[in-house]
């Protein structure tokens, strides 16, 4: 009977532990790539869905409520890129606070925000603004909220 009981207490475990991973948050990391000529693009890691690559402005990218998105800037010639902030025009509140400021970590800043609830199956726009030694870039990508 108590090891009856033991192998319950054990499945119940690695049932919540495992419910934990496949509906838990996810952490998606955009990557701000400037290249030597000063043209930039974006790449996202490969757990990310790409909706739309087909130019710097139109990137989008899916993501769902209380998942991680973190911004991140890389250049070819070895410059530090430092994303700024992440803002949302037309008092779009995407995240909890409405404009992501960067943060330094490890010598560069990045922007890191959590999509807040009520933000299902929309698209929206936002702004990347960017400094690439010294000099100031903004450019619009696109964030899809799925259900």
């Amino acid at each position: 009977m108590k090891k009856t009981k033991q192998y319950l207490i054990l499945l119940t475990l690695s049932v919540f532990f495992y419910s934990g991973l496949c509906f838990g948050q996810a952490t998606h990391v955009i990557t701000l790539n400037v290249a030597e000529d000063g043209s930039y693009s974006f790449s996202a890691d490969p757990n990310t869905e790409v909706v739309d690559d087909s130019s710097p402005e139109a990137f989008t990218i899916l993501v769902y409520e209380d998942d991680e998105i973190e911004w991140e800037g890389i250049a070819a010639s070895g410059a530090v890129v430092d994303i700024e902030k992440i803002r949302f025009p037309e008092d779009h509140k995407v995240f909890k606070n409405k404009d992501l400021e960067g943060k330094n970590n490890n010598g560069k800043k990045k922007a890191k925000g959590k999509v807040a609830k009520g933000k299902k199956n929309k698209t929206y726009k936002y702004i990347i603004d960017f400094i690439v030694e010294g000099e100031s870039f903004s450019i619009d990508p696109g964030l899809k909220v799925g259900q």
